[in-house]
């Protein structure tokens, strides 16, 4: 999850991480959620895809977090300049070997544009996806981890 406030929207992205190619499953875009609504929304999907979910904790996702019982499988996905580069790197990896399959439009059109140098641009349906790419199967992760956000 790419967690947003007032102007960013939060972003959460499961895929189907059990063969290849990975499967984008379930997509939403909630657009000035307060912390409340962004933490329901990780629950609900917790229950419909149990499974390791991955939450981007710094800045605005740390108050969403502690809103997250702790018996749920919510790990914190800690953003920083080399974290992003490997997520966005592992998700490049995957698309140009064709082994992830993703129709959101929204996404398909934020990857389209995206760059770099993204601050200017709208960039959180790919920074969850890059999250969700960077994780699946990782001997780090549990063996039960099936779903990734």
């Amino acid at each position: 999850w790419d967690i947003g406030r007032r102007h960013d929207p939060t972003v959460g992205i499961t895929i189907d991480s059990t063969s290849k190619p990975y499967q984008l499953v379930k997509y939403e875009r909630l657009l000035r959620a307060p912390f409340a609504q962004s933490a329901a929304a990780i629950i609900r999907r917790c229950a419909e895809y149990p499974g390791t979910h991955l939450v981007e904790s710094n800045n605005t996702g740390d108050p969403v977090l502690e809103l997250i019982p702790e018996r749920l499988h919510v790990l914190p996905f800690v953003t920083s300049a080399a974290s992003k580069a490997n997520a966005l790197t592992s998700l490049i990896t995957l698309v140009e070997n064709y082994e992830l399959k993703a129709g959101s439009e929204q996404l398909l059109s934020e990857l389209r544009s995206y760059q770099w140098d993204d601050k200017n641009l709208q960039q959180d349906s790919v920074m969850a996806l890059a999250i969700a790419a960077s994780t699946p199967n990782k001997p780090d992760y549990p063996p039960r981890c099936r779903w990734i956000n």
